[in-house]
């Protein structure tokens, strides 16, 4: 029997789709994903803005998206959609969230899944919706009565995602979120093995948050790779992909580069950021715990301490407004190029940003 991936995108289901078309191609029917539009599409009104902001773009509310049902060959779309947007003011609060919500419960209802697949906006719903798949009695605006709509997965895949429950969920790091997703009971270590992907120079979620993120689990390989807010697709990567999705647990050679032998000073980002978490172990498998106690204040202080917070003016969130430019790729030392999925992926985002020089 296959194994059944639904994958929640960054921008929309047709380009995440495109995206991985390399990775579906060697998994050939072992693996089958499924895409999914967000509810939310993104509608700039000035189409010669950079990114957007609270300006110059509207989210709205879609009924039915382009792709409301999973399916493994969604159709052609150039729609830029959202599982959510960031609040402009304070970054604690995430409207739309409730709706995303609503609509996956109905997926979950209806269909099964062994496990998610997400980047950006998606990992971060990935994450979120394993963590309340395993306590459906702290998320009853997800589990109804209490009950969960979808039994737990077995692994999850997130790749740039970035946390959106308990204390950590707010980007500022002096700010105090008043979402009740904020709570401190909503951060414990999530159960469900998970893989993270990690982008050395990601100027859309800094290693910081990353670090914040992989915190959050108590069973988890991590790998980075030396670009930036992108699905690493050289042909290592895709290599580590195609072994990973057929056998998540298995001792699988690391495609994370080494570091440079530089000094501190040499580095954009501190080395000190990049010691939190081992790159290249193996996937462990969950081990079956049904203790429903909330300890992992006591027993994870980590998840909670305030050394957490990094202060540095460089922190920027997801999708904030201060970017002036795009995530552009960065070569590793070892590939003597990118493949030709970075290359559309930077393209397609120079013609969201910029559509008056294409």
């Amino acid at each position: 029997m296959h194994t059944k991936i639904l994958v929640l995108h960054g921008q929309c289901a047709y380009y995440a789709f495109r995206t991985l078309t390399p990775i579906i191609a060697e998994c050939r029917d072992q693996v089958k994903f499924y895409f999914l539009d967000a509810p939310m599409i993104m509608v700039p009104v000035d189409p010669k803005a950079h990114f957007g902001n609270a300006t110059d773009a509207q989210y709205t509310l879609k009924p039915v998206s382009t792709c409301s049902t999973p399916t493994t060959c969604p159709s052609p779309s150039q729609a830029h959609r959202a599982w959510f947007k960031i609040d402009d003011v304070g970054r604690d609060s995430l409207p739309g969230i409730e709706e995303t919500w609503s609509y996956l419960r109905d997926i979950l209802k209806e269909h099964r899944f062994d496990a998610i697949f997400g980047f950006s906006q998606g990992a971060a719903m990935a994450e979120q919706i394993a963590a309340m798949l395993e306590r459906p009695y702290l998320f009853p605006m997800f589990c109804q009565n209490g009950v969960a709509p979808h039994p737990p997965l077995k692994f999850i895949a997130c790749v740039s995602g970035f946390l959106i429950r308990g204390l950590k969920l707010s980007w500022e790091a002096d700010s105090k979120s008043k979402a009740a997703i904020a709570a401190p009971e909503f951060g414990f270590a999530l159960n469900t093995p998970v893989l993270y992907l990690v982008g050395r120079n990601d100027i859309v979620v800094p290693l910081e948050r990353s670090h914040i993120f992989v915190q959050h689990s108590k069973f988890n390989r991590v790998e980075e790779h030396n670009g930036g807010h992108f699905i690493p697709l050289q042909h290592k990567w895709q290599k580590f992909l195609v072994s990973f999705f057929l056998n998540p647990f298995a001792e699988i050679s690391s495609p994370t580069p080494s570091l440079p032998a530089f000094t501190d000073e040499d580095f954009i980002t501190p080395r000190a950021r990049m010691e939190t978490y081992k790159t290249g172990r193996a996937l462990p498998r969950a081990v079956d715990d049904q203790d429903t106690s909330y300890e992992e204040k006591e027993e994870n202080p980590h998840l909670f301490s305030e050394s957490d917070d990094h202060r540095s003016i460089y922190s920027s969130p997801p999708d904030t407004p201060y970017i002036e430019t795009p995530q552009l790729l960065v070569m590793e030392v070892e590939e003597p190029m990118a493949s030709k999925y970075d290359i559309d992926e930077v393209g397609d985002l120079l013609s969201w940003s910029r559509p008056d020089i294409w």
